[in-house]
């Protein structure tokens, strides 16, 4: 009887071999299953940006819930100042029109919160912001404008170095009554400088002047602040052939017969006849 024969060592590792690769197999694709069962239990990408949105939005309330705390202490305003002033330097056009606004109601206050303010330079960037196509955003920078100016100098000499003058609209006339009634106030302000260092500069303003003072629909009030203004810059002797040259003679004989500003026609009349005098005293 023969004795049995042992199996082939090339079988055996064929079977082995076999085996090992089924089971890589199966474990790569176990591997997969469940990573693909993982991403689908995921939540999208939507869902996480919307937590970031949230947590972003929940951070901006906390913020302003402080910023409300502040406003409510002693310096209240400053803080108040200081917002202002980040946004009219580095915030968007709607940011800074919120800060022209701010700006107006903490300067309505007190001469020292209209010094301060111009020593952070708040009149350089409204000034540019007169210098809008929009309307609505010249006036905020107006209003702003005239509570700064009001009773300070040097706030005035910062809105003519600023180059007030360049940013005035080409025909105001034809602006709403109350636009052009803040832009007469505006320009009453700066012709106070017209005895100053800018006397030669303030002639431009005439033209812009004369022409709200034309328009048939003015207010009394408008009207008195061109006269007003006429009057501070009639006074500089270089200004009065501009104001001749402006047609300003027609336009104060016609508001002479109007009682409430007749009062004032008198002085514009004597200073420019005056000074045209010596004008023409020199000149020979």
């Amino acid at each position: 009887m023969s004795a049995p024969q042992a199996p082939k060592r090339s079988d055996s590792l064929a079977n082995w071999f076999f085996t090992y690769t089924k089971l890589r197999f199966l474990t790569r694709m176990r591997r997969l299953l469940c990573s693909n069962a993982v991403r689908r239990q995921q939540p999208p990408p939507e869902k996480a940006v919307d937590i970031d949105t949230g947590t972003d939005k929940q951070a901006q309330k906390a913020e302003d819930v402080y910023m409300a705390a502040k406003l409510e202490g002693p310096d209240g305003w400053m803080v108040a100042l200081q917002r202002s002033v980040k946004r009219l330097h580095f915030g968007s056009w709607e940011e800074k029109e919120v800060a022209a606004e701010e700006i107006k109601k903490l300067a309505e206050q007190d001469l020292k919160r209209r010094k301060t303010m111009a020593e952070l330079g708040v009149i350089p960037p409204l000034v540019a912001m007169v210098g809008s196509e929009v309307v609505a955003r010249q006036r905020l920078a107006v209003r702003a404008l005239i509570e700064l100016a009001n009773g300070s100098l040097t706030n005035k000499v910062l809105m003519m170095e600023a180059g007030i003058i360049s940013k005035l609209p080409g025909n105001v006339a034809v602006l709403e009554e109350t636009a052009r009634q803040e832009f007469a106030q505006l320009l009453l302000s700066v012709s106070a400088l017209a005895n100053t260092q800018f006397s030669h500069t303030s002639a431009r303003i005439i033209p812009t002047v004369v022409s709200i003072l034309e328009s048939s629909s003015n207010t009394i009030e408008t009207e008195e602040l061109c006269l007003s203004a006429l009057c501070n810059l009639s006074s500089v002797l270089d200004n009065c052939r501009t104001l001749i040259v402006t047609g300003v003679v027609n336009t104060l004989t016609r508001l002479a017969s109007v009682k409430e500003v007749s009062e004032k026609i008198p002085g514009n009349v004597g200073k420019l006849g005056c000074n045209l005098s010596r004008t023409e005293s020199v000149g020979a």
